[in-house]
C-alpha cells in the first residue's frame, strides 16, 4: 500500500496539486474530497508513484487526499484511517503593487 505520501499546491490561485508516495503496486488511484465533506471523487489512475491534479479544485478551499493500491489481480489495498491522508488548502490569487494609468482610450497596468 502507498507509504510516505506527499502533497503540494503547483502556484498561488491555481487549482493543481501535485501528490507523491512511495509503493510497489502495479496501479493507483488517487481520491479527494472536500474537508468535511463525505463525497469522495476520483481524481484519476496512473502507474507511477506521482500524480498531479490540474482541474476540479477551486482555489480557496482546503482538500483531503489518499490513494488507494491495487493488487495485480485487481483488487484494491485502502490505506490505513487517517494515516494516509494528506490535505492542502488552495490559496486564491493575490495581486499587489498594481497600478492602472488612463490614456484616451488604453488602461496601462503596471
Amino acid at each position: 500500500k502507498p507509504t510516505n505520501l506527499s502533497l503540494k499546491s503547483l502556484g498561488t490561485g491555481l487549482d493543481h496539486v501535485q501528490l507523491s508516495w512511495t509503493g510497489s503496486s502495479p496501479r493507483y488511484e488517487v481520491f479527494y474530497f472536500l474537508s468535511g465533506s463525505d463525497y469522495i471523487q476520483s481524481a484519476g489512475v496512473t502507474t507511477d508513484t506521482t500524480y498531479s491534479v490540474t482541474s476540479g479544485l477551486t482555489p480557496g478551499q482546503t482538500y483531503e487526499f489518499f490513494v488507494v493500491s491495487y493488487g495485480s489481480d485487481g483488487t484494491p489495498v485502502l490505506p490505513s484511517v487517517n494515516s494516509s491522508i494528506e490535505s492542502v488548502t488552495l490559496t486564491l490569487p493575490s495581486v499587489s503593487d498594481l497600478t492602472a494609468i488612463s490614456t484616451s482610450n488604453t488602461i496601462t497596468l503596471t
